[in-house]
This record gives structure tokens, sequence and C-alpha cells, in this order.
């Protein structure tokens, strides 16, 4: 691939993970792949169909000439790389007030926490103990991990090892998320269980942006700024949509500096979910935003893809949803956050959509400099990136509307502001904002975002895929994953062999009847109603459903007697069967 070089090879104890150089190359030196303790600082979220790597840095790396992000797992990738940023206006008396920081190509972070509220001292990665990244898997004991040791270029024993420590070191007293099992508040290891409840792999980190040899990534100051970040999925299979998801919780707390007074605030702030999409073939990319879902998607820019088509496959789309926004206040709402309902808040929605190209008239914001931050900002406002802050430009579509939510028209219809208008397919970069909010010294800030991907009958397709993918994941989380099932087991033992669309019941009828069928996997599911002309009489089902039966009521009060046909159809299953209407 290109524009990041290969490093080395890291020692995790005894697993091996290829790493690569930042921009910066003294910060690469400063920031090695595994702590002095011997401890991992960087790890690989693989438990389903769709893999993430990401180190304690915050930064989402990748080994050389591939992918951060593969779907489906073992075959190409979906994401070069992604990050998390934030930006506002700092005040505490230090200059300049705008200020931008995270992750993109490089980080502006270290690994650790910051040791209580304006003390200016952070957890030391270089010297102490248990400064590093966690992950947890519930299965570790007995689980197939053969892949997992390709993966990661070790032994199966190597990875079951690290996994105990993990599980033995959970870092609950830090922030690190966990079951409690015997729920008295408090994390005990003999009893409670590290992770997120019901989550089947989890990966946990903090780092800041004042210990040593942080550097600014885009020329602004430090602020003080603590961030804990929780990875976790599901073991599910391709055909079930957690099978195609992964799950990241971004947690921001304003610790401040030792010189940050004590009623120092940060207004207009955003949080922005940054990505680099590589689908397959890095050239030949399209993007676009759903404001009605707060999705983005990468997808391809043509029928096939020669990294995809290796494998057989159809190019498939990837995007990240937002599932839980910025909380502000609103009395008389109900917000999300921890995991738990929060009332007199509301979560913000996407906010705005960012997307430029590596060779057109706008591109990265330059690492390093403090045009960084200005560029940044623009872009978290719903604005272009140069020239930079206060001096935006709207994004104007080729209707010269206005918008904050550029490419937001819909691919398969043809309709609206899409990618390829004006642009051929190429490297593309993509990322949502949320906010504007504001944080006070001691505060906490949190979103939730879930990468996803998707594969349909053609590369189109792979977009209407990855909405139902959003959709259902949408319901879950807001269900605070309620519905879901309580093992693999019971998903896969629920499951029909096969394809099975009954006669239906009675027939003839008179006024109704009930059309019952059977789904062997999850999909766009259409059952439709035709005359024997071919007319469309009704649409029964269209929506994405889940590899179980089903039974449906068809209402024929207002039609005429006569034979009808209904028609189910998911991906390239097609059966019709026929029916009587009787008055």
């Amino acid at each position: 691939m290109r524009r990041l070089n290969l490093l080395f090879v890291l020692a995790w104890g005894s697993v091996f993970v290829l790493g690569f150089t930042p921009v910066d190359e003294r910060q690469a030196a400063s920031r090695p792949a595994w702590s002095p303790q011997g401890e991992p600082n960087l790890t690989l979220l693989n438990i389903n169909n769709i893999t993430t790597r990401v180190r304690s840095d915050g930064r989402f790396y990748r080994p050389e000439d591939t992918w951060n992000g593969t779907f489906p797992r073992g075959t190409a990738g979906v994401v070069f790389t992604e990050g998390i940023l934030w930006g506002g206006f700092v005040n505490d008396g230090q200059t300049p007030a705008l200020r931008v920081n995270g992750s993109t190509y490089n980080t502006g972070l270290v690994p650790g926490a910051i040791l209580g509220i304006r003390t200016g001292v952070a957890e030391d990665h270089f010297r102490q103990p248990g400064v590093r990244i966690w992950r947890v898997r519930r299965d570790w004991q007995t689980a197939d991990l053969s892949q997992e040791a390709v993966e990661l270029d070790t032994t199966v024993e190597a990875i079951r090892r690290q996994y105990l420590q993990d599980w033995n070191e959970w870092p609950a007293f830090k922030g690190a998320p966990y079951d409690d099992v015997d729920g008295d508040g408090l994390y005990n290891p003999t009893v409670d269980i590290p992770g997120i409840p019901g989550a089947h792999q989890t990966i946990w980190f903090v780092a800041n942006d004042i210990g040593e040899l942080a550097s600014p990534v885009y020329g602004s100051p430090p602020i003080g700024m603590e961030l804990q970040m929780t990875l976790w999925g599901y073991a599910f299979p391709a055909d079930h949509p957690l099978g195609n998801t992964t799950f990241k919780r971004v947690r921001l707390i304003y610790k401040g500096t030792a010189t940050t007074p004590a009623d120092a605030t940060i207004d207009s702030m955003f949080i922005c979910q940054w990505v680099d999409p590589d689908v397959g073939d890095y050239f030949d990319d399209l993007v676009g935003c759903d404001t009605t879902r707060s999705l983005i998607y990468a997808y391809n820019g043509a029928a096939e893809d020669s990294r995809y088509a290796a494998f057989g496959l159809v190019p498939p789309a990837v995007g990240y949803v937002l599932l839980q926004g910025a909380l502000v206040p609103s009395p008389g709402d109900t917000a999300i956050f921890d995991l738990q309902r929060r009332p007199g808040f509301k979560n913000l929605p996407m906010t705005s959509f960012l997307w430029f190209t590596a060779s057109g008239p706008y591109q990265d914001p330059p690492l390093g400099p403090y045009e960084g931050t200005l560029q940044w900002y623009n872009l978290m406002l719903g604005l272009r990136p140069s020239p930079g802050y206060p001096n935006g430009l709207p994004w104007v579509s080729p209707t010269n509307d206005t918008t904050v939510f550029p490419l937001s028209g819909d691919p398969l219809t043809g309709t609206g502001w899409i990618d390829g208008q004006t642009l051929a397919p190429g490297e593309r970069r993509m990322g949502l904002s949320t906010g504007p909010f504001r944080m006070a010294l001691g505060d906490t800030q949190e979103v939730v975002v879930a990468l996803m991907g998707a594969i349909g009958d053609d590369y189109l397709q792979s977009i209407a895929r990855l909405r139902e993918t959003s959709d259902f994941i949408q319901e879950l989380f807001e269900g605070l994953f309620e519905k879901l099932p309580t093992s693999v087991a019971e998903h896969a033992t629920s499951r029909p062999t096969d394809f099975q669309l009954a006669q239906n019941y009675p027939n003839p009828f008179n006024a109704a009847t009930v059309i019952r069928y059977a789904l062997p996997r999850a999909g766009l599911v259409t059952l439709r109603v035709y005359d024997v002309l071919g007319r469309e009489v009704r649409t029964l089902v269209h929506a994405f459903q889940e590899a179980k039966s089903y039974s449906v009521t068809f209402d024929a009060s207002d039609l005429a007697s006569g034979v009808y046909l209904y028609r189910l159809q998911l991906g390239d299953f097609v059966e019709t069967r026929k029916m009587i209407l009787i008055r």
C-alpha cells in the first residue's frame, strides 16, 4: 500500500506483531510497540468477521503492506487507518485557545492515565509497570486460536498466556469496564468478569497528552485530556450483523495540567471519528454519508476490485455509525451514557460529515504545524479544511446548496449529491463529528461508534446491506443490548437449515391468510404479492431479518377474487407460490 514505512517487529512477551513508523521518526523512536516491562502496547480485536488493530497511545496501526482493518477476516482490508480527534476553545489562560488533538496518521498522546486533577503528572509508560494495553476474551481457555496465531505471527500457547495475564491484571481501578456479577458496585476479580458485559472480546487502554514525550500532532499545546478507549465485539457468524461489527467507546476526561485554573472550561468542543478507508485497492474508492442514520461509509467505485476478486468476492462497503453522540443537558430527555439511561440529557447526533481526497483540491491537514489545528476545526464544524479557521468555507453541492453534510445523496438510486459526480474514484478520507458541547475541569464526555462491514449481491448492494446492519446495530444499542442472544449456540440452533416458503393457510381464503417462511441466513428480505399479470399488489416485508422462521398475515379484504402470487426473495434465493382469494 502506501504512505507509511515499515518500522520493526514488536515483542509482546513471546508474541510478535508487525508495526509501522509514524510520520515523525523522532517520535517513532520514542514510542516502542512494547513497554520496557515486556508488556504489550498494541493488540488486535479479531473475535468475528472484521478486525481492528490499536496501540496504547490511541493510534490504529497496520502491519506492513496491509490494512488496519480487514473484512471479511482473512481476506482483503477495508480500513487503512482511523482515529479519534477532539477540538475546542480551551479557556485555561494559555494560548492559542483553539486546540485540536488525538490520533490520525500520528498521535498526540502517550500511554497512561493522568494522576489526578490539575497535578500535571501522568503515569510513566517508560518506567512504570501496568502502563499498557489489555485484551480479554471469555473463552480464552478453550477457543480455537489457530487463526489468531497466524494473524499475530506467534503460537497459540503464547496468546493464551497473554489472555490469562490480562484477565488477572484487568485494570478496573483505572476505569476499565467489567460485568458486576455480584452487583456490589466494586470489582471483585474472583466473581466479576472483565470487559463489556456480554461481549466476547474487549480491549481497553488509557492515554494522555501531558506524559513524557507527548507532542502535539497538529501543533496545539496540551490540554490535560485523558482518553480511555474501549473496543469490543461478539463472536457471531458472518450471517449475523454482530458478526460484522466492532464497537468503540471513547471517554474523554478533562483533568488539566499543573497550571490549569480551577475554573477552566472547553467551549464549542467536538469529537470526530476520522477514517482513511481502503476498500481493497486504495485508488478506486468513493464515500458518502446517511444523515438519517448518523452513518458514514466507503464503497468501491466499480463492480470489481482486484484485491477482493482474488478471493472471489464482490467489493464490500464499510461504515461507521454514531450510536451515542456527545452528551448535553436537555430537561425532559433521556440520554445513554456508560451503557445506562441518563435522564435530563440528550445525545447529539452526527452534526457534520467530512471528506477529502489525497490528490484533489482538499487534502489531509498538515501534521505538525498549527495550521493542522485550524483546518481540522473547520472540518469538525462542517466546513472545507482550507483556508483554516476562522476563514472556513462551506461545502457547496453541484446544485449550489451549502451544507455540513456533503455527499449525502443515495448511490443506489443515483439521486442527490453523491461521490464520483465531479471527481473520479480514488483515495478518500471521511469522518463524522458530534458537537458542540462544553466541558468544565473534571468533566467526562463519551461517544460510541460502531465499525461495520457488509457484502451484498453487487458493489452497490453492499451499501444496502450496510444500512440494514446499521439499523440492526442501532436498535440493539438503543435497547442497551437487552435483545442480545445469550450465546452463539443460541443463535445457531435457532436458524433453519434451508430456505422455506410454505403454502399460505388457509388456501383458498376469504379475507386474510397467513404466509410462513424460514431463512437459513440473515439479510434483506422482500415478500411481495402480485396479480396474475405480474403487477405488484402489496409489499408485506422489506427489511433486514435474522435467520429464523417467520409468519406474515396478508389482509386482502380490499382486493377482488382471483389468483395471486406471493414471492420471497433474499439475495439470489427467490421462490414464488400461488394463492386463491374467493369472495
